[in-house]
């Protein structure tokens, strides 16, 4: 056994054994494949301007290029893409691939001078591979024959793709389709937002990582050989993208983003780029360090169209950041929001850095044992944190803490004790005695047995499950006076 071939031997079984996961997929029904447009018609490519299985083919009623995405979980984008394209002659050979490729390049940025990833029915590999890689250096722009230099991830063609016959019969000789698949979770974990739309580049070759023969919409003669020629009209994955902030309408509703506003927030970040930044396109702040998400990462203005000027805070200091899903970015203890006490990005005067854990200071004014920024009532001795009412304010400085649109200064007995925490409201009981620990004070509580508890129920102007009695006051304590003289005689 030679040496070149042992080393190919081992090259095979490298790749078969790191090759990803097979995943048993249902391939789409014929009538389910979506064909691609350009310029609104299903994208064409002439007979003859490549050679055999390499000659991409098509017209607009016989699209030379479809796609299909599976949205198998409920989770927002599609979980697999499905590629198919149309050959002029059978791709299959020795049970496999003939020895060429058939890719799709990305366009995700909206620059054609460049392309991100490319998909490839890949038959030059041995074995015979789906694969899936990331463009980094576009070494000549515009150039669909730019390798791309990163692998994503790489499958059996024997688990991921398939050769169909195509029922048509375009250049004198029957044609073939390519079918082959792979996760949209990989784009996803290296960026691309769910939802977002895409350019898309077909084309076959003989490089394992570029396209280089034929483009689909190129002649083969004339036409320049570019990435712009080959493009198609934008894909969505999961249908339209009204306002156009990369998550479709469909994706919007499982966010609770509004699908005709591109920042539903009105932090300045698009709605899909939220959603990788990992941030929550929801909450201008999802940290809850007071710091506006598109401030933390340093926009001086919106990246769409729809937020509100109003709300919107443009980083005073674009080129210092802190992390919008961390509210203290230097773990010094304090909050990025309360070094940044003004909330625009710098560090101004009188501020401490939020990048610099050294310089911050962890302030106690109440000398509560709770530090200003995490204490409800910073300026009044609370240790106990007491809020009645949820607002985030403590019930030692709210001036309702019970929230019934009353003031809690309130004291319509003139007893001393403020309505809200009073057991009998309406009668002077300044005592607040309760000898059945029911809740409702002796002053006015018929079922106590105590002095000046009478008739049935709570007395006129006393409290009953906590709301005062508005019977004029007088007119209760005379009632328990009477009830008093009684009493001694």
């Amino acid at each position: 056994m030679s040496f070149t071939f042992r080393l190919g031997l081992i090259f095979a079984l490298a790749t078969l054994l790191f090759a990803g996961e097979a995943v048993a997929q249902n391939w789409p029904l014929d009538s389910e494949w979506i064909p691609i447009t350009s310029g609104g018609l299903g994208v064409s490519d002439p007979c003859d301007d490549s050679q055999g299985p390499r000659d991409l083919v098509g017209t607009s009623a016989d699209p030379a290029a479809f796609i299909y995405f599976d949205f198998t979980t409920s989770g927002p984008g599609a979980d697999y893409m499905f590629v198919r394209m149309r050959v002029d002659d059978d791709p299959a050979q020795s049970g496999g691939l003939a020895p060429f490729a058939w890719a799709v390049e990305f366009d995700t940025d909206s620059n054609l001078d460049t392309y991100e990833y490319i998909a490839m029915a890949n038959g030059i590999v041995n074995p015979d591979m789906v694969t899936l890689e990331k463009n980094t250096v576009q070494s000549s722009l515009g150039d669909p024959s730019d390798p791309a230099e990163v692998e994503l991830g790489s499958w059996l063609w024997s688990d991921n793709g398939r050769i169909m016959d195509a029922t048509s019969n375009l250049c004198g000789t029957p044609d073939f389709f390519i079918d082959f698949f792979f996760p949209m979770q990989l784009l996803y974990d290296d960026g691309l937002a769910p939802g977002s739309s895409f350019v898309l580049i077909f084309g076959s070759s003989q490089n394992a990582h570029s396209i280089t023969d034929d483009i689909i919409n190129n002649d083969g003669g004339t036409d320049p050989f570019t990435l712009g020629e080959g493009a198609t009209d934008p894909i969505i994955p999961g249908g339209p993208d009204s306002d156009g902030d990369g998550i479709s309408d469909d994706d919007e509703a499982t966010y609770g983003t509004d699908p005709f506003d591109d920042d539903t927030d009105d932090d300045g970040i698009l709605d899909g780029t939220e959603i990788v930044l990992g941030t929550d396109p929801t909450n201008p702040d999802t940290d809850g360090d007071g710091i506006l998400d598109g401030t933390e990462i340093g926009l001086t203005e919106p990246q769409g169209d729809d937020t509100d000027s109003g709300s919107f805070v443009p980083d005073a200091d674009p080129e210092t950041t802190t992390d919008p899903t961390d509210p203290d970015t230097d773990d010094g203890g304090v909050p990025d929001g309360w070094e940044d006490t003004n909330h625009n990005g710098a560090v101004d005067e009188g501020e401490t850095d939020p990048l610099n854990p050294d310089d911050d200071e962890i302030i106690d004014t109440d000398d509560d044992g709770i530090p200003d920024f995490d204490d409800n009532c910073p300026n009044v001795y609370n240790p106990g944190q007491e809020d009645t009412d949820g607002d985030g304010v403590g019930d030692a400085c709210d001036d309702d803490s019970d929230d019934d649109d009353d003031s809690d200064g309130d004291d319509s007995d003139d007893d001393g004790t403020p309505d809200f925490d009073d057991n009998c409201p309406g009668v002077y009981n300044p005592g607040q005695e309760d000898t059945d620990g029911d809740g409702i004070g002796d002053a006015c509580d018929s079922s106590s047995g105590a002095v000046g508890a009478s008739g049935s129920g709570a007395l006129p102007g006393c409290s009953i499950g906590g709301s005062p009695g508005r019977e004029v006051r007088g007119v209760g304590l005379l009632r328990v006076v009477l009830s008093l003289l009684g009493f001694l005689i």
